[in-house]
């Protein structure tokens, strides 16, 4: 009897994570969101705040098609953008085709140019700034008919109290955040992912002396496939690859 509830259990499981979209379940999005040169005096000019948005249901597969990429080209580390080099050069761009052959994954970040922070609009208080700047990035792509989980990288600036205000904030304007969270960025392929675009963009933006061949050779890549400059906005109808420079 134990062996069928054993089967049972693990044929529902496959099913929640396979076929759930029917049920309803492609109403909840999950945003993975990452930062790069956030600190305010980090010397670097431009701020990139960005998410990688998958529905909820896909999640499992999505992983399992990752694990396979890892597994074919031998590549077990964390993904980051700092760590691209020519051995690991091929991997890193197979990531990028991937994302882009994807038609249940998108990404959208802002651009924030720190030498226009104005701190008596924040009273002084830069947190709160760079909260503000989450906000922007998250509440005009929002969908009132959707419901959404959000995970920061543990790292950020932002704590428990910013992140439950900018729940109230969002949910005050939309009421559709179930769930705010911060997580490990090495336990998730979907945050690494996003790491590797907003990285590609900050580097394009910050890096006037760009000595990385390998760094150089991705960006080309992914303003090819992307079909932006990594440099400017690019308007609501780019919804797999949106950028926002805000002004400020």
């Amino acid at each position: 009897m134990y062996p069928l509830f054993f089967v049972i259990s693990k044929y529902f499981h496959k099913l929640a994570c396979a076929n759930l979209g029917v049920m309803g379940a492609d109403k909840v999005y999950n945003f993975y969101c990452d930062e790069s040169c956030h600190l305010r005096n980090d010397g670097k000019q431009f701020m990139i705040l960005g998410y990688i948005s998958v529905p909820d249901y896909r999640t499992c597969s999505l992983k399992k098609e990752l694990k396979i990429l890892r597994t074919k080209y031998k590549n077990t580390l964390e993904v980051k953008w700092t760590y691209l080099n020519e051995w690991n050069f091929e991997f890193y761009s197979r990531l990028v085709d991937w994302f882009f052959s994807r038609s249940d994954i998108r990404f959208r970040a802002i651009i924030v140019d720190k030498y226009r922070y104005i701190k008596d609009k924040c009273g002084d208080d830069y947190d709160k700034f760079y909260y503000l700047m989450y906000y922007q990035l998250i509440y005009h792509m929002l969908d009132t008919g959707v419901n959404y989980n959000i995970y920061l990288d543990i790292k950020d600036n932002l704590s428990h109290h910013r992140i439950t205000e900018l729940q109230k904030i969002l949910n005050v304007q939309m009421g559709v955040i179930k769930k705010i969270q911060h997580v490990r960025s090495h336990e998730l392929d979907l945050l690494q992912l996003c790491d590797l675009l907003i990285g590609a963009i900050s580097y394009h933006l910050n890096h006037t002396a760009k000595s990385s061949l390998p760094k150089l050779r991705l960006i080309e890549k992914i303003r090819n496939r992307s079909r932006t400059d990594l440099e400017n906005t690019t308007g609501k109808s780019f919804y797999k690859f949106n950028l926002f420079r805000i002004r400020i």
